[in-house]
């Protein structure tokens, strides 16, 4: 768990923008109308990270939109809701070496003492997830039954993988199944 911080205003603008180090947190707040706190991130070419804001998902009122800025003041990557989330997140790769910002703001420029947001900057490291899309499965005895499996790959991950189960009640039995290697894009 990295270091957690208050963003310190102002930080209105890129002049002013608080650092933004990986694996740690801000805690802000968008404090008026048209407020949009800023971050800065110093970063090498071909570095990555991820950006997770949480706001809804903590029943606060903002829609907080997160952009990454260059130096020049080009608006690169700019993402709102992620997924069922009401909340962004995006994943960034550096394009060149230099001064990165990421601007925060409400989608409607509102704001006010609730508009509380928690902004992390992740390092990105190769993962899996996996799921199934059935609540249960009926197999009866001597039968067999097939279950899909949705696997995931997150951040880079490409490594050959095998799906298997665990803790079955006596007499069942799962045969692991092979994930192939997956080729870089």
């Amino acid at each position: 768990e990295g270091a957690e911080s208050l963003d310190a205003a102002p930080n209105d603008d890129s002049a002013t923008a608080n650092p933004l180090r990986i694996d740690s947190t801000i805690n802000g707040r968008l404090g008026r109308a048209e407020d949009v706190d800023w971050f800065a991130i110093d970063a090498k070419k071909g570095e990555q990270f991820g950006l997770q804001v949480d706001s809804a998902a903590l029943d606060f009122p903002a829609d907080v939109v997160v952009a990454i800025v260059n130096d020049a003041g080009k608006k690169l990557i700019e993402t709102d809701d992620f997924k069922a989330s009401l909340d962004p997140s995006l994943r960034y790769t550096v394009p060149s070496d230099g001064r990165y910002f990421v601007m925060l703001q409400d989608r409607s420029r509102r704001g006010g003492a609730d508009f509380v947001y928690r902004l992390h900057r992740i390092s990105l490291r190769p993962d899996v997830t996996a799921r199934v899309n059935a609540a249960s499965l009926m197999v009866h005895a001597g039968k067999s039954q097939k279950l899909p499996v949705l696997v995931e790959r997150i951040d880079g991950l490409t490594d050959e993988l095998e799906v298997t189960v665990v803790d079955l009640p006596e007499g069942v039995t799962v045969a692991p199944q092979a994930v192939p290697a997956k080729t870089p894009a």
